[in-house]
């Protein structure tokens, strides 16, 4: 019990403290018996025994609910911890209660996702847990449901003291659960080669009921069939009475609601829980856009800049919608020029910082609209909990609403201004417009949700709904004809070089993601052969000699209609010692845990493991998206980026002198998360 027997896992706590026990009393030989017994021990050494223990425990649980959200500091884990009196579950629900949205019922963490069972180990980890896989597998196998009734007459009949042989007998059940699952596979080789036949048998309850079979067709003269065993049962958490986990969760709720008013005070930008709600709906956007580029095809990879330049999320339909229109209405209105498009070799994203600044300006607009729908959400912590409960998306509101109260500019120029839009009154009056034709709208969205993948005449039907609603005014005319400056010589020079650097990296990446693809595709000849379409994100980090790229990219096949999500890891110059390079598809929902704070942020996704769940903090945050970053180079429009021109020009006229900007330190609990 000293060793394993901690409270973490997906039970109640006692519970949680007998199955670790004594799943751990099996795993490890017995000790021989001591030559003299002591009847009791010291009080004082009993007491730092029993609160190294406890101690162990308390750390183990924080550290779950940490890693398991992200956007959590301990503080707050500890408080909800507190109110759910040390039960992860519940504390989860109280989570996603208060940073979820309002209209769905918060759900426990799922014993079979990567991401709970990252969490759980990392949580064994901390509570010094001697096998941290061991405690994972109790929590997230199958039990057959006649060994799961002994199991919960075991541990549930209140007052039962457990005899040697049912101890024994829950030690070989939990032990069995070491044992894998059970595989075949059947591969007809092309061209009359015969088949190929695989099995790898596991110990176990295999019967009937846990059988699947798939078949798939590559395209290329492989068909796989594919036959998974698994054991008949269900996991652990079904031991919890669903009537108990009810009232339960009722009684937490209610301690935690009679803390909400003291919450909901304004306490400033310092606040905690402002920075998890803002973190919270950052996740949010990210997977928005996440999903607007799988719904992006081939040929239309230029619209990575009308994405990341104006396409924000905010706006009268859907956040996804949103982005879609809007995108596509400043490629229509603001086309990059010809002479500036062949500069650019590639329309790859490899500045994160950019996205994330797409993401955050997405952000201020939203806060800046919904503080004008909810009337009572003036402050920002209550508009930012609407947006929450919304899931950023406010349609809803606006559908139905005759025109806007009196003032001298409408809510979709205000919020358009404030997300630094680089055209606010024409964006605000094809929002005006659009919210004043529902049927139009309606027709948008339908076009947007009825595709996995958008199609060149997508493109032109969405195109010609907005020709359809939208009118232009003569001072949005002027606005879109403004010129930038031309730019000086050295301005030039640096805009020419950026460029090239760019489409080299570009070229470098695409290079290594092509073969990690191809080893990928003959390692699962089951799945569909994947090609590159467009990159997404890369993080570089390493020493001085070696450089580790973390990259996310849409990939799409010829017997798929939509683009999946890939990670790539890999090692410039590969070390010896290092993980091998490799790439894998992201199963949606893509976001899982966020974090976002002002000095590090999470830019790309990663899989759900310990191992990124420890890594993917990431230098530059929230507070750098306001820079000039390499990106805005790339995609400048020399003929209406005045702003950008501007200050290009003003660094380089005579006479200017750099000014430092401060540096901007990560805290001390960022900089243990960012590891050595």
């Amino acid at each position: 019990m000293s060793g394993a027997g901690n409270c973490v896992g997906l039970l109640d706590p006692v519970s949680n403290i007998l199955l670790n026990t004594i799943c751990e009393l099996g795993a490890s030989p017995s000790d021989p018996p001591p030559k003299k017994l002591k009847t009791a021990l010291p009080k004082i050494s009993a007491k730092k025994k029993w609160h190294a223990i406890a101690l162990k425990s308390c750390r183990g649980l924080i550290e779950f609910m940490v890693r398991y959200f992200g956007c959590l500091s301990k503080d707050q884990a500890t408080r909800y911890l507190y109110w759910a009196r040390a039960d992860i579950t519940l504390a989860v629900m109280l989570v996603e209660r208060e940073f979820g949205p309002l209209a769905l019922e918060p759900a426990p963490p799922d014993p079979s996702s990567e991401r709970t069972q990252a969490a759980l180990k990392m949580a064994a980890l901390e509570a010094r847990h001697p096998a941290p896989d061991r405690l994972v597998r109790l929590a997230s196998s199958r039990i057959p449901h006649e060994e799961l009734a002994f199991l919960e007459v075991a541990l549930l009949d209140s007052g039962r003291i457990l005899h040697p042989d049912h101890v024994k007998t829950m030690s070989d059940i939990l032990c069995r659960l070491d044992r894998p699952v059970c595989d075949a596979k059947l591969t007809i080789l092309p061209h009359g080669g015969g088949a190929v036949f695989c099995v790898r048998k596991a110990g176990g309850t295999l019967v009937d009921e846990g059988i699947t079979q798939t078949t798939s067709d590559r395209g290329d003269g492989y068909t796989t069939t594919t036959t998974r065993f698994q054991r008949v049962g269900d996991y652990t958490t079904s031991l919890r009475p669903l009537e108990d986990m009810q009232s339960m969760v009722s009684d937490c709720f209610l301690k935690a609601d009679a803390e909400k008013a003291r919450l909901s005070i304004p306490c400033g930008s310092t606040c905690e829980y402002l920075k998890s709600l803002q973190m919270r709906l950052l996740q949010m956007i990210q997977s928005f856009y996440i999903q607007v580029f799988s719904m992006l095809p081939t040929d239309h990879k230029h619209m990575i800049r009308s994405i990341l330049v104006a396409g924000h999320c905010y706006g009268p339909g859907d956040p996804v919608s949103n982005i879609i229109i809007n995108s596509i209405w400043y490629e229509n209105c603001c086309p990059l020029p010809e002479a500036d498009r062949k500069g650019i070799q590639a329309y790859d994203i490899l500045n994160t910082l950019y996205m994330l600044r797409a993401q955050t300006r997405s952000l201020k607009g939203l806060l800046c609209l919904a503080s004008t729908l909810y009337p009572e959400s003036s402050e920002e912590n209550r508009a930012l909990k609407a947006l929450c409960d919304e899931q950023c998306d406010l349609s809803g509101r606006l559908r139905g609403l005759e025109g806007f109260p009196s003032r001298s500019r409408s809510p979709f120029h205000m919020a358009a201004e404030a997300a630094e839009h680089p055209l606010p009154a024409g964006l605000a009056l094809l929002h005006e417009q659009l919210a004043q034709a529902p049927q139009e709208l309606a027709a948008l969205r339908s076009v947007v949700s009825a595709n996995n993948v958008l199609s060149a005449d997508d493109f032109k039907r969405i195109l010609a709904l907005l020709d359809s609603v939208f009118e232009i005014t003569p001072p949005v005319k002027k606005d879109m004809r403004a010129r930038a400056p031309k730019l000086l010589k050295e301005a030039l020079n640096t805009l020419s070089r950026k460029r090239t650097a760019h489409g080299c990296k570009s070229e470098f990446i695409r290079s290594k993601l092509a073969q990690l693809l191809d080893d990928y595709n003959s390692q699962n000849i089951s799945e569909p052969k994947y090609v590159l379409n467009f990159i997404c994100g890369v993080e570089e980090s390493g020493a001085s000699f070696t450089a580790c790229y973390r990259v996310n990219f849409m990939a799409t096949s010829a017997l798929q209609l939509e683009n999946t999500l890939f990670f790539a890891e890999f090692w410039v110059p590969y070390p010896e010692l290092s993980k091998p390079n490799f790439c894998c598809p992201l199963p949606k929902p893509y976001p899982g845990r966020c974090y976002f704070g002002g000095a590090s942020a999470r830019k790309i996704v990663y899989p759900s493991s310990t191992h990124y769940f420890m890594k993917d903090i990431t230098i530059y945050g929230t507070n750098d998206t306001g820079d000039m970053l390499d990106t805005d180079f790339v995609y400048f429009d020399s003929l209406r980026n005045q702003k950008f021109a501007k200050e290009v020009n003003s660094y380089y006229a005579p006479g200017f002198r750099v000014q430092s900007r401060p540096i901007v330190l990560a805290t001390d609990e960022e900089l243990k998360m960012l590891g050595p």
